[in-house]
């Protein structure tokens, strides 16, 4: 997504710029860029699954290939930057993006990682001993019902998996 982005936010900035950089080999160097990062991207993640079928050799063609698509795309984008300022500008506000969204993605697979860790739930938790002392963490939406008797909560998770609560104690778990 953020790639298509990248592609589009170029696009629209070398419009009139276009003729002054001739494209190489048929392809504009910033499309040339663009094209390098989809397949940076797409090795990186590939290399991450640690596919246990892939066998070294595999590998280590991956790891090759994701080698030189980064190497290709240092120098397209230098190539595209060489002529203009305002595609400096788009690349570095773009980069500025896709470091970020890295940031969101490692931060988001941290977490995930450290939740894997925890206990599961237990009849009796509280609210708040389940949200952040357990492996289960914040539900997708929760549903309360008020009466009489007091107050009732449902916390609904992915995969038909819910929690409920009876005055602030989980008092049921259903997988």
């Amino acid at each position: 997504m953020l790639i298509a982005v990248l592609w589009l936010a170029v696009s629209t900035a070398r419009g009139a710029e276009s003729a002054e950089q001739e494209p190489v080999g048929g392809v504009h160097p910033c499309d040339q860029y663009s094209s390098a990062m989809v397949n940076v991207r797409y090795y990186k993640d590939l290399l991450a699954t640690r596919n246990p079928e892939a066998s070294d050799e595999q590998r280590a063609f991956q790891k090759k290939s994701l080698d030189l698509n980064i190497a290709r795309a240092a120098r397209a984008k230098a190539v595209c930057l060489a002529g203009s300022d305002s595609l400096s500008q788009t690349f570095r506000d773009e980069e500025k993006r896709a470091r970020e969204e890295e940031r969101r993605e490692r931060s988001a697979r941290d977490e995930r990682e450290r939740r894997s860790k925890l206990p599961g739930v237990r009849i009796g938790m509280t609210a708040l001993q389940v949200v952040e002392g357990s492996n289960w963490g914040r539900p997708n939406y929760t549903r309360r019902l008020t009466t009489a008797q007091g107050i009732r909560e449902q916390w609904v998770y992915g995969g038909g998996r819910f929690l409920y609560f009876s005055d602030g104690k989980l008092v049921a778990i259903e997988e």
